[in-house]
């Protein structure tokens, strides 16, 4: 008989413990539960990444085809390109365009643009040739020793440099300014009549970089490149591996500019677009009557790391094949730019 304050527990004879056989399935069956949910996790985690790394990569692709096209968009004037004649040492004799194209069928293209500053524009005052020295315009604009300029009569343009500050004089009782120039290397394609267009002018070049960030390719932007490669290079996107430009010429094949850029793209030169196929150059000289009237622009940008899982590799691009499989998970963006005219702008 149980006190009054104690608890009497009575074992029944179904009462006992879990044996060790049971123990074990249960270990068992939470072990499998617990792998199960770890590896759902791990699905799920890698999925995540892959997701952000894709988005990464969308958003580094389109960074930088925004700012090349916005640049090429101020380069775009089609009376300089391929007859601005670079005056400035040491690339002399050597042609420079608005738009030029250092072209490579197995690596990154390199692109050139000479920035036309519109706000600053002024006037050359008196007719100029290859011998002329300085040169008379209405207006500074705001330049100093070592700035650019172009002079163009909107069919033919030159590219100077300053050799020291505007000087200010007379000219037919009229205030000019006196812009004493590094002598270009070769004679300009035309006489410079007055009344001839005078615009500051920049250069700047975009390119794919292995070396800023050890391992990794990087798209970069330098202002005065190629002319001047102090300036350090400026990151304008991370990742990206390739880029692929290529020259529309209304008129290419028979010198007729009807307002379409005609594509064939089987073999070399078979149709309007320079550098669509590996071989092909960018003639010194167009046909009378053709036009530089487009530029595409083709940017490929990759993860920051690679997958276990081998992908397609590098996609073929213009001029340039694919690369070879790796676990790269790769954006293509393509985008097509007018080139601008200052003659109907």
């Amino acid at each position: 008989m149980c006190g009054e304050r104690l608890i009497c527990v009575r074992k029944t004879p179904y009462q006992r413990g879990l044996t060790l056989s049971e123990l074990l399935i249960a270990m068992g069956l939470t072990s499998a539960v617990a792998l199960m949910l770890l590896a759902a996790a791990r699905v799920q985690t890698s999925i995540q990444r892959q997701e952000g790394q894709t988005h990464y990569v969308q958003d580094n692709v389109r960074s930088a085809l925004e700012d090349i096209v916005q640049n090429v968009r101020r380069a775009g004037t089609s009376f300089i390109s391929l007859v601005a004649v670079n005056a400035v040492p040491p690339h002399n004799p050597q042609r420079l365009s608005a738009i030029t194209v250092l072209n490579s069928s197995t690596a990154p293209d390199v692109l050139h643009l000479v920035i036309i500053d519109d706000s600053a524009t002024g006037t050359l005052m008196q007719n100029s040739d290859q011998y002329t020295n300085p040169l008379l315009v209405n207006n500074a604009l705001g330049m100093t020793q070592g700035s650019l300029f172009t002079l163009t009569n909107f069919n033919h343009a030159i590219l100077y440099q300053l050799a020291q500050n505007p000087t200010p004089t007379v000219h037919l009782g009229i205030p000019v300014f006196a812009l004493r120039v590094t002598p270009p290397p070769v004679a300009p394609p035309a006489p410079m009549f007055r009344g001839s267009i005078v615009n500051r002018a920049s250069l700047l070049s975009y390119r794919i970089d292995t070396t800023v960030i050890p391992g990794m390719p990087v798209l970069v932007l330098q202002d005065g490149a190629p002319l001047n490669m102090a300036s350090p290079p400026e990151i304008v996107a991370e990742n990206i591996e390739d880029l692929q430009v290529s020259i529309g010429v209304d008129g290419l094949t028979n010198g007729v500019a009807d307002g379409r850029i005609t594509e064939v793209g089987k073999a070399a030169n078979d149709d309007e677009w320079v550098f669509n196929f590996a071989g092909e150059t960018m003639p010194m000289t167009l046909p009378k009557g053709s036009v530089v009237a487009a530029v595409r622009i083709t940017v490929v940008g990759r993860t920051a790391t690679a997958e276990s899982q081998l992908g397609p590799g590098r996609p073929a691009v213009e001029d340039r094949a694919a690369g070879p499989p790796d676990g790269f998970r790769r954006r293509l963006l393509t985008t097509q730019v007018a080139v601008r005219s200052m003659v109907t702008n």
